[in-house]
């Protein structure tokens, strides 16, 4: 008896690898493969796989807490987040250590294609980023979000510097938005962008955001029809940045590292903080100094910049400037305005280099 239980089990088991095997060979799921150990939890690594598949136009039709299945007209994908047999002996475990086996096929592709799908797929998995979705003119080829969608909504938990494109439909509601230059991750996208003035609520377009941990302030201010709320607090947060031209345009530093600047007697430097447009700065004049937090936001060859001084001084400060040809140099006026009591200071000159 004990051995016919064991020849039905086995002939079961055969029947189901059988079976797995037919559904595998039916979608073609072998073309193109990719292993790469990540070190990241598991669930984020999940979270990553379907905004890639999202970003590549491709349905998810699957998912578990270790693979995540897509289905489009012309491809199948299957990205596996499979945890290290080791993971529960690391030190450290908030991050653990994925090999993320990315699968592509179809019946009507190509090896040249699969294999730039698999390429592109793997970029985003490994970086977080992917020109192969973030560049171009229409709204085909960004990921279409809602006017409610927020970075928190949508899950945008990456580091410093993670860059995303999204499509904003026209004629979209206003949401409410906290900050200015830099909002907070529980802001409209949208809404934001408009407030930003990178598009319009009547028009709608493309955005690109790029991550960041936030500064402890965020200024409400009225602009395009919108008044943005403050808040005080470290969160997460995003900022605005230029769409690249093309798949192969590199996305150019245009912030910089350090800038060294010039005003009505004082020599500041001003150091940026990890990949945000949130600088640290610091002026000094003989044996005075000052320190500030400002928030640059560059469009073009405008520069608009927000200065909070320290508690200690107290001041509010608004720069505009212009860059020059070669984007190296920016010069032009600032105003300043005391928090508390009466005092107001300018317009005056100011200019700086921008370091690379």
């Amino acid at each position: 008896m004990k051995m016919k239980n064991n020849i039905k089990l086995g002939i079961i088991t055969t029947i189901g690898f059988l079976l797995m095997t037919a559904n595998i060979k039916a979608q073609n799921i072998t073309s193109s493969s990719w292993t790469e150990w990540l070190t990241m939890k598991q669930a984020n690594c999940i979270q990553r796989a379907k905004v890639s598949l999202k970003l590549a136009g491709i349905k998810v039709t699957e998912s578990q807490n270790w693979y995540v299945v897509g289905k489009a007209l012309n491809h199948y994908v299957r990205i596996k987040c499979i945890a290290d047999a080791n993971t529960t002996s690391m030190v450290n475990v908030n991050a653990t250590r994925m090999l993320v086996d990315v699968e592509v096929g179809g019946p009507n592709s190509n090896a040249s294609s699969l294999d730039n799908l698999r390429n592109c797929i793997k970029e985003f998995m490994l970086t977080g980023v992917s020109n192969c979705w973030q560049t171009g003119a229409g709204p085909g080829k960004f990921l279409p979000i809602a006017w409610t969608d927020t970075p928190q909504t949508l899950k945008l938990w990456g580091g410093n510097g993670q860059i995303y494109i999204f499509y904003c439909p026209p004629n979209g509601q206003i949401r409410p938005v906290w900050g200015s230059v830099t909002y907070t991750h529980n802001s409209s996208i949208c809404t934001a962008a408009v407030h930003a003035s990178r598009i319009t609520r009547g028009g709608g377009g493309n955005v690109r955001i790029q991550m960041d941990s936030g500064p402890r302030f965020f200024n409400g201010v009225k602009r395009a029809g919108i008044t943005s709320q403050e808040y005080r607090g470290a969160v997460r947060a995003f900022g605005f940045m230029d769409p690249p031209l093309s798949v192969n345009a590199p996305v150019v530093t245009i912030y910089g590292k350090t800038w060294n600047e010039t005003e009505s007697g004082w020599t500041g430097v001003w150091t940026r903080v990890g990949f945000t447009n949130v600088f640290s700065a610091l002026w000094t004049r003989g044996s005075q100094q000052v320190k500030a937090l400002l928030t640059i936001q560059i469009s073009g060859n405008n520069v608009n910049i927000e200065r909070r001084d320290s508690a200690s001084s107290g001041w509010i400060c608004n720069y505009t400037g212009t860059l020059s040809a070669d984007r190296k140099n920016v010069s032009g006026t600032y105003s300043c305005t005391k928090i508390q009591g009466a005092g107001t200071y300018g317009p005056a000159p100011w200019q700086a280099t921008i370091n690379r």
